[in-house]
């Protein structure tokens, strides 16, 4: 499943908003939320840079960081 602009939840005070994600059916099981969220990694994000120092930081860095930890395959 492709979707464009979901929101990805690991926790209550840790949520992402990738530009695109893929989730394959089998993980989409147990990944999609009944609030259409997901709530674990995705296979595949894709992020769009945001202008601005701070915002490219956190773009490049701080999701990267977040996403490798909790077992994104592809960002």
């Amino acid at each position: 499943m492709a979707n464009t602009a979901p929101g990805v939840i690991f926790a209550e005070d840790d949520d992402v908003a990738p530009d695109v994600v893929w989730v394959s059916r089998s993980r989409l099981r147990t990944a999609l939320g009944a609030d259409s969220k997901l709530h674990s990694a995705p296979e595949s994000a894709v992020g769009v840079l945001s202008p601005g120092a701070r915002n490219i930081g956190q773009d490049k860095q701080t999701k990267l960081k977040l996403y490798s930890r909790l077992g994104l395959q592809e960002y």
